[in-house]
């Protein structure tokens, strides 16, 4: 996970538990958005409120509480949570990336293990939930729904390369908006004379 959405992310999925270790929280949900930058500053700002990412919490057995299979043919036992899985993957949207985590199911009879966003996992999914995952997967790179969408679209001078071009522009004029704010309120803090001067 990228660096600015350590902080927040582990704010609004994790408490401190009485043995003081880190549990998820108990009313989970399947989008989080990142605080963003405050109006006014009083203090330098960090640049994690400016470039934090979205996070999808892919989570269908602790979210919705469905029942889920093993599916090794020779067993069909019901699987149970194991927690969030470590790998996070970013997946290419629109204009941004976001984050995708995922929760690990387990046998308890034959002990396999699943991840949440598997193919077999997915399947068993009624087609409302189903369609929350808006996730295209393959084994190195993650693409939202709306750039697949964008794809079908396809016509006289509407191919991949202009697509390509297309999602370039959209994530470069993000990314210099979100520049040009932290810019602007680093600016503020640099003229000011101090001793100590920040660095941004």
């Amino acid at each position: 996970m990228p660096e600015e959405d350590h902080q927040w992310v582990s704010t609004a999925l994790f408490r401190v538990c009485a043995k003081g270790k880190l549990e998820l929280q108990d009313h989970l949900q399947l989008w989080y958005f990142p605080p963003q930058p405050s109006l006014i500053y009083h203090k330098a700002p960090t640049s994690a409120r400016f470039f934090a990412h979205s996070l999808l919490l892919w989570m269908p057995y602790r979210l919705w509480k469905v029942r889920l299979l093993c599916t090794d043919q020779a067993c069909k036992h019901p699987l149970s949570s194991g927690g969030l899985h470590r790998q996070v993957r970013q997946v290419l949207d629109i204009d941004r990336f976001y984050n995708l985590v995922t929760e690990t199911l387990i046998c308890s009879k034959c002990h396999r293990s699943y991840l949440s966003w598997n193919r077999e996992i997915l399947e068993q999914l009624d087609m409302a939930h189903r369609s929350e995952f808006r996730v295209t997967l393959t084994r190195r790179y993650a693409c939202d729904i709306r750039v697949i969408r964008l794809l079908r679209e396809q016509g006289l001078g509407n191919g991949p390369v202009r697509l390509i071009g297309q999602l370039k522009e959209n994530h470069s004029e993000e990314w210099m908006k979100r520049v040009a704010r932290y810019a602007k309120e680093c600016a503020a803090f640099i003229s000011k004379s101090c001793l100590l001067p920040p660095t941004f």
